[in-house]
């Protein structure tokens, strides 16, 4: 999963302002995806959770996360998921191997069936970041 944050900084910035004015994007931008995962209850083994970081260049923010953040965040068709990691989860969430057996088998059949339902975190992080980089565009201005 990655989210990519592409902005100009404000040409009111001087250089060294730049810098921590993209740090400060990165940094929110990874906070408001975590914020976002507990707000749709998509924590779990927090595995997801503790794997979203940041980094930024002069021209970019981004958030990076485990490889199946992309599934929560998009959504997919219908596939037949393996079988394993959803047994990991499943146990780990009823904490009984016979449970988590029949749990894991009916979250497979589901997702085969319906596929995953899309979350859309990146669309909102991106709306949120619009916003922000409003104000603080707003906030130089009016010095």
């Amino acid at each position: 999963m990655a989210v990519v944050v592409t902005v100009k900084a404000p040409k009111m910035l001087e250089e060294d302002d730049i810098n921590a004015f993209m740090e400060n994007i990165a940094r929110k931008a990874a906070d408001e995806w975590r914020s976002r995962l507990f707000q749709i209850q998509a924590i779990s083994s927090g595995e997801l959770l503790s794997s979203i970081s940041d980094w930024h260049t002069e021209k970019e923010a981004v958030v990076v996360g485990a490889f199946y953040g992309k599934f929560i965040d998009t959504g997919t068709a219908p596939f037949w998921p393996p079988y394993l990691p959803i047994w990991e989860w499943a146990l780990w969430k009823t904490r009984d191997p016979e449970e988590a057996k029949d749990l894991a088998k009916a979250v497979q059949k589901k997702i085969a069936e319906k596929g995953i339902t899309p979350r859309h975190i990146s669309d909102y992080v991106v709306d949120e970041m619009e916003k922000e980089l409003g104000e603080i565009i707003e906030k130089k201005l009016l010095r």
